[in-house]
Parts: structure tokens; sequence; C-alpha cells
């Protein structure tokens, strides 16, 4: 903590210290992934204070960062609280996946509401990339999938499905459900399919995180994972973010692009 501050102490706004206080992963997030960026080469710099937490330089054209660590959320729809085992024992639990998944759709929406108010208010540009950073330790997921939570939040991605021949019990084939929609308590809808929609061209990428101060890898952003928008009305170049693994959503497939030291 004190090695991070050190580093990002000359960028931080005023009320960084104070917010920490009450929403401390969030502000936490927000300072790991600006130092991670500086250690990627990136060299994130600080924009106006009523914008986006901070911005890159990318051949020439400027792209926004603005961090979000959604928590368990309220209501109804709360993520449950996580439980541990008691010493020798192993208790099944449901993995609390609908209620996962809202929280990384209303983050996203939160963050694209946000994108289209600073472009009425002139803070950023129309030809800006804007990428959302989604830290979710503070929603309580983490990677029990063969794709990851937040992918399935944002494309419509379902369960793994094994084609099983009954007379051999081989399998014989396998894909995963379509699935482009989760359901409130309440039974209103809620899209999981958001990057397939033309009102998120603004977001331009989600990168993604499970760290906090005391879960990260021994690399600075050695977890980061870059999920670019199909629809994204400025694209990312792969070369900006070669050090992360990386996915694009071609032909209804995850093409990945794994990470280079």
């Amino acid at each position: 903590m004190e090695a991070l501050w050190a580093r990002y102490q000359p960028s931080h706004d005023p009320n960084f210290l104070t917010d920490a206080r009450q929403h401390f992963l969030q502000r936490f997030w927000e300072m790991y992934l600006f130092v991670a960026l500086q250690e990627q080469g990136l060299n994130p710099q600080k924009g106006q204070a009523l914008g986006p937490d901070f911005y890159l330089e990318i051949d020439g054209r400027r792209f926004w960062v603005e961090a979000i660590a959604p928590d368990t959320g309220e209501g109804e729809d709360r993520v449950p609280e996580t439980h541990y085992d008691p010493p020798g024992e192993v208790i099944v639990r449901d993995v609390p996946r609908r209620e996962i998944l809202l929280r990384y759709t209303h983050a996203l929406a939160a963050k694209r509401d946000k994108w289209l108010g600073w472009l009425a208010k002139g803070v950023v540009d129309p030809t800006d990339g804007y990428l959302v950073a989604i830290d979710g330790r503070g929603c309580n997921d983490f990677h029990d999938g063969v794709i990851p939570m937040f992918i399935e939040a944002f494309l419509p991605f379902g369960h793994l499905t094994l084609m099983i021949n009954k007379v051999t019990l081989k399998t014989e084939g396998r894909y995963f459900q379509h699935s482009d929609t989760v359901h409130k308590q309440n039974q209103a809808p809620v899209s999981t399919a958001p990057l397939l929609d033309d009102s998120y061209a603004p977001v331009t990428a989600v990168l993604h995180s499970l760290v906090d101060c005391g879960n990260h890898p021994e690399t600075l952003g050695g977890d980061f994972v870059v999920l670019h928008n199909p629809k994204a009305s400025v694209t990312l170049p792969d070369s900006a973010f070669s050090k992360c693994l990386q996915h694009h959503f071609e032909d209804d497939h995850l093409v990945s692009l794994e990470a280079t030291l």
C-alpha cells in the first residue's frame, strides 16, 4: 500500500484520503490501476477533476480510463455475504451467479451513463476512447468457470453444456448456452449482452481484475483481462495491452490473445 501510494500521490485528487476511509476498495483499485498501467508503459495522466479518472495516449488518440469496484449492492438482489467453511469441513453452496451478474451490468451501465454526461458537458470528445476498468473483488466474484463471470455479464454466454452419448458415455460435443438476460428478484429483465447494444458503443473496452490490497499477483496488473467491445465507436489497438490477456467477440465466439511478456 505504501509503495503504491508513493507512486500515486503526485497524481491523486484532494479527496482521495478522506474518501478512502469510506470506500477503501474503490480507492485502492483506482490507485493500483494507475500504477499498474505505469508498469506496463502506458503512462496514465490525470484529467479534469469533473471527468474520468485518467487518460492514456495511444497512437495519437486519447483513451479515458474510469475505475469502478462494485460492492455487493442492497436490497433483495444483494450478493450474499461470503461464507468460509469451518476447519475440517467442506460445505457445498450455490454460487450467487444471478446477483453477481447484476452487479456487473449495473456497474457498466452507470459508467456508460457517466460518459454520456461528460460528453454533453464537453469534458470528453466523441473521438476519444473509453475504457471501463472493473474490479470484481467487492461483489464477491471469483474465477470459477470456463468463462469469467464479467464476460457472461456483457456478452450472451451462459452455462457450458456437454453433449454426452448415452450409450458410450463419451463427450461428443460442447457449447455455451445462449444467455442474454438475467432477471431481478421482481422478475424485471436485465440484458447480459450490453456490448452487443449500439447504446454501449462509447465503451471501447472493459478491463477486469479481482485484486484487493491483500490479494494480487506478484506482477502489478498480472491478472488484467481486456474485453474489447465489438460495437465500439473507437477501437483499441491490441498492441496497447499486449501484456494482458485480451478477448474479442467474433462470429459468436471469443477469440483470445494471450499476454506477451
